[in-house]
């Protein structure tokens, strides 16, 4: 898996690429992060998914930790792939799309490119699962009371790696 990318921006049309220690990676990038780069002479961080493919290796890449990890949570429903995930990224931030999910807006879910009003409404209903499961939990005895601690959440609820 490759969790993260640092390197140097080359492109970013039509698809971002990176050089990282004189190899050019291709990345799949949401329209915002797009809009915010340009190749530049520093170095970049890119949090990274690898989608594996029987036809194609895709690399994902975002510039905030947030946006990966709910993408992840995306593309574990049902129905809803990476191109998908990635559009849904495309205008909106982690928080809001989360927000609508929990929230039950599948109004605003549909207006997402390739989100029609049944995936809306499973992405209302699978995700919401997902955002509010908890992957790794620490249990913490004091006394008699018992809690549940959630390390590594951030204020999304989703688990940084």
């Amino acid at each position: 898996m490759i969790a993260r990318v640092r390197g140097r921006i080359v492109s970013v049309e039509p698809r971002c690429i990176v050089d990282v220690g004189g190899v050019g990676l291709e990345l799949a990038i949401p329209e915002k992060d797009r809009e915010t780069l340009a190749p530049v002479d520093g170095e970049t961080v890119f949090h990274t998914h690898l989608v594996v493919r029987e036809d194609s290796l895709s690399l994902f890449g975002f510039l905030h930790r947030e946006d990966r990890d709910l993408f992840l949570k995306l593309i574990s429903v049902s129905g809803v792939g990476p191109k998908i995930g990635l559009a849904a990224l495309a205008h909106h931030s982690a928080s809001r799309l989360a927000s609508a999910i929990r929230g039950g807006d599948s109004v605003f879910l549909s207006k997402i490119q390739g989100i029609g009003k049944k995936t809306a409404e499973r992405l209302v209903v699978d995700a919401r699962q997902v955002l509010h499961a908890p992957d790794v939990a620490e249990v913490r005895v004091l006394g008699a009371d018992a809690r549940v601690v959630e390390p590594g959440r951030d204020r999304l609820g989703l688990e940084h790696l």
